[in-house]
């Protein structure tokens, strides 16, 4: 028997999502749509409201994916 780790397959000690996030974290995040308590659990960087990780879009408050301004400009145009 080996205890728990990062890589078994179970939601167990402190991950965010089963194998990422939280002890697991930087080296194993979560990817957009698994849980995340915090930011820092996301391979994006971007924990939502709903406690889901996040891709970038023109209204999540963050200078990001060529926008000249927060969420406007470049893809998110006017």
């Amino acid at each position: 028997f080996s205890g728990p780790s990062c890589s078994d397959g179970i939601l167990n000690q402190g991950e965010a999502d089963v194998d990422c996030g939280g002890p697991c974290a930087p080296g194993k995040t979560c990817e957009i749509g698994q849980h995340c308590n915090v930011s820092t659990d996301c391979t994006s960087g971007m924990c939502n409201s709903s406690n889901q990780c996040d891709g970038p879009s023109c209204s999540d408050g963050i200078l990001n994916q060529g926008e000249a301004d927060v969420d406007c400009g470049g893809p998110c145009a006017p």
